[in-house]
């Protein structure tokens, strides 16, 4: 039977205790009672992020061997093609992208619209299908995440913010691993995109601000994804050139730093909600 993310991290953190041939009540000293860790390694409860690290820090292991041990120090087959179509996504890889859809339509049917989302507008049937299953997610695991991540632009931007904002508290536990933190970013990137185009302006400010609060200091790419979005939102509602210089710096510094990819995506969207915006005026 496949395990769910919080029974994967149960029991990784107790392969982990017993390989150091330490007790449950080690952990005491730090804030966290044997019951606590028990009620953990059986997946009953999450533990705190922030003790689940000083717990593992005690252990020497970091949130990144944890997370691979936790996942048989493999990638799953989903997480790998997830990756793979956003690679696609940003270099307008079609062809990729196709292959994907074609081969998850029998396999996996949410991972084959996700790719389809990518490029063409979803029927209502498969928007349908989709939050269908969204709405049901009870732990927003890596899988869940990364097809919102694709799919987020093609909601309604009312059923994009309660899903959004619902699912921002869910994934606490997870927010200090950098894939999940990253998804999460883009998740939020994407839904502030469709409000600022909803004239939202007080929903698309509230995920820019959660957004803003997941950034990590070394993380480049989150960083200048969230000067665009920060520049779109600041030229849709409060000043159309202090807005535009922070959109044109984020595409500089994406060319500047390699990311050619990147800065043509990213140009390309300018050019969809700014230039023809500009051109139609």
């Amino acid at each position: 039977m496949t395990q769910t993310l919080q029974q994967q991290l149960g029991t990784a953190f107790k392969l982990l205790r017993e390989s150091k041939e330490l007790s449950q009540s080690t952990f005491e000293g730090m804030g966290l009672s044997r019951r606590s860790i028990m009620n953990f390694e059986k997946s009953e409860k999450m533990l705190e992020i922030d003790k689940l690290d000083n717990a593992l820090a005690f252990m020497d292991t970091s949130l990144a061997e944890y997370e691979y041990l936790a996942n048989d120090w493999a990638l799953d087959d989903f997480e790998e093609t997830f990756l793979t179509l956003e690679h696609a996504y940003y270099k307008e890889d079609l062809k990729v992208i196709k292959k994907i859809e074609a081969e998850y339509q029998e396999k996996d049917r949410r991972i084959s619209l996700s790719a389809k989302a990518t490029y063409t507008k979803l029927t209502e049937k498969e928007k349908t299908f989709l939050a269908d299953y969204i709405f049901g997610v009870e732990i927003w695991g890596f899988y869940e995440l990364s097809l919102l991540s694709f799919i987020v632009e093609q909601l309604s931007p009312a059923l994009m913010a309660s899903i959004v904002d619902g699912w921002y508290n869910a994934t606490a536990p997870f927010k200090l691993i950098f894939k999940y933190r990253r998804k999460m970013q883009q998740c939020l990137h994407r839904s502030v995109m469709v409000l600022c185009q909803a004239k939202d302006k007080e929903m698309a400010e509230h995920l820019l601000n959660r957004a803003q609060k997941l950034l990590f200091e070394r993380d480049t790419f989150s960083r200048v994804m969230h000067r665009f979005v920060r520049g779109y939102y600041t030229w849709c509602f409060l000043d159309k050139e202090a807005g535009n210089i922070l959109m044109k710096s984020a595409i500089h510094i994406f060319t500047e730093t390699g990311s050619e990819d990147l800065a043509q995506h990213y140009q390309k969207v300018y050019d969809i909600y700014v230039t023809k915006f500009l051109k139609e005026s």
